[in-house]
């Protein structure tokens, strides 16, 4: 069945983002000459349609959704009443997949329809609130939005309406914010921690106390200073985890803790460039500032949490969309042509990076619909096989 880790695996992933590259270059020069690179985004967003919409059983959450999606009743054959039988899966997306299954049977239609929407709502914003759409692309495959658009059909709903929502902290309209994350919340619980972010992220705040909390940070993680204890279980209940307290303090006790990596080092430098940048930024608009005040949770809650791994992932993930909007807009805040070259070398490298040891796994393998792809069962023997080998190292 092949081997559990190989950078071949990685090969088609890297593949698509040489065509994003390429396309961002051709967008680039269309709008340095001043001329307007709508085909060109709408070349991106195809592309990201076909490349993730019509992927086969990729990633891991397929065991899941799969069979859920086959037990599904529909309006011919049955009520959906019997909510047990589907865990703590929340209400929305329930209905969401009932609704869809009684129109269309086939689970890849779903997987398309999935996409679909949450690419729909991903171009509005990177459309509306990013310099450049093809490098917003590029960051979105590099930065976990490939990850979390495959692999995490609950998690990413709650994410791109958060973003929709966004708008409506800059307008000062809170039913419409409330609303979207509400209807978030159907769909995964973690979205009740976006609510009280509309009375936090059009805030300034003082670089000196972003300094000082970047300081502290990298304290805890670099002397594994343990938070999590105390930070955990009051934040336990808004992230729809089902994680007991009990099993909140076997985590604590077992879990892994982050160390110096490539990682820590990209987020340091990604916090660097952001902040220093972040003026300039807010200057173009005030949207700047949302998306920036976005990523400082990011940063923090990866760094406070780092102790624990699991709970780090899962609250900075919350906020990992920032990325996909600040990078493009920190290249077009570059006026010198030779720092913009050495900036654009390394985002470049460091997305393609990123897609080639985050796919170099066996369960990243990838298939296609229009070129085929193996069975569910064929999948599930290999994610067997490999699974302790995988996830218990």
């Amino acid at each position: 069945m092949g081997e559990a880790y190989s950078y071949l695996y990685s090969i088609p992933y890297v593949i698509y983002m040489l065509f994003l590259i390429g396309c961002f270059y051709f967008e680039k020069k269309r709008l340095a000459q001043g001329e307007n690179a709508e085909d060109i985004r709408k070349v991106v967003l195809f592309s990201a349609l076909v490349f993730i919409g019509l992927r086969g059983h990729v990633m891991t959450d397929y065991i899941s959704y799969y069979p859920y999606f086959k037990e599904m009743p529909t309006f011919q054959n049955g009520k959906l009443t019997d909510f047990s039988r589907y865990g703590r899966i929340e209400f929305g997306f329930l209905y969401y997949t009932y609704f869809i299954k009684s129109i269309f049977r086939n689970y890849f239609i779903w997987v398309f329809i999935n996409t679909l929407i949450d690419l729909f709502i991903i171009n509005q914003i990177f459309k509306k609130y990013t310099s450049y759409y093809a490098l917003a692309f590029i960051v979105f495959i590099g930065f976990q939005g490939l990850g979390l658009e495959i692999n995490t059909y609950r998690n990413i709903k709650a994410i791109v309406l958060f973003m929709l929502s966004l708008q409506y902290i800059r307008k000062k309209k809170f039913v419409p914010y409330l609303l979207l994350n509400l209807l978030g919340f159907t769909f995964h619980a973690s979205a009740l921690i976006y609510i009280p972010m509309y009375f936090i992220l059009n805030r300034k705040i003082s670089k000196m106390m972003i300094w000082a909390l970047f300081v502290i940070s990298n304290c805890i993680f670099l002397l594994h200073i343990k938070l999590s204890s105390v930070i955990i279980p009051p934040l336990i209940d808004l992230t729809g985890m089902s994680v007991s307290i009990s099993k909140i303090m076997t985590y604590l006790n077992t879990s892994s803790s982050y160390g110096i990596s490539v990682g820590y080092v990209e987020r340091i430098l990604s916090f660097t460039l952001f902040t220093i940048f972040s003026d300039k930024m807010i200057e173009k608009t005030e949207m700047n500032r949302i998306f920036y005040n976005s990523y400082l949770l990011y940063f923090f809650f990866f760094f406070f949490f780092s102790d624990m791994s699991v709970f780090a992932e899962r609250f900075s993930g919350l906020f990992v969309f920032s990325y996909w909007v600040l990078y493009p807009n920190v290249y077009k805040c570059i006026n010198k042509v030779e720092i913009k070259k050495v900036f654009i070398s390394y985002l470049l490298f460091l997305s393609l990076f990123k897609v080639i040891t985050g796919n170099s796994v066996i369960f990243s393998k990838y298939d296609n619909l229009l070129f085929g792809i193996q069975s569910f069962e064929q999948r599930e023997s290999v994610f067997n096989q490999y699974n302790k080998q995988i996830f218990n190292q």
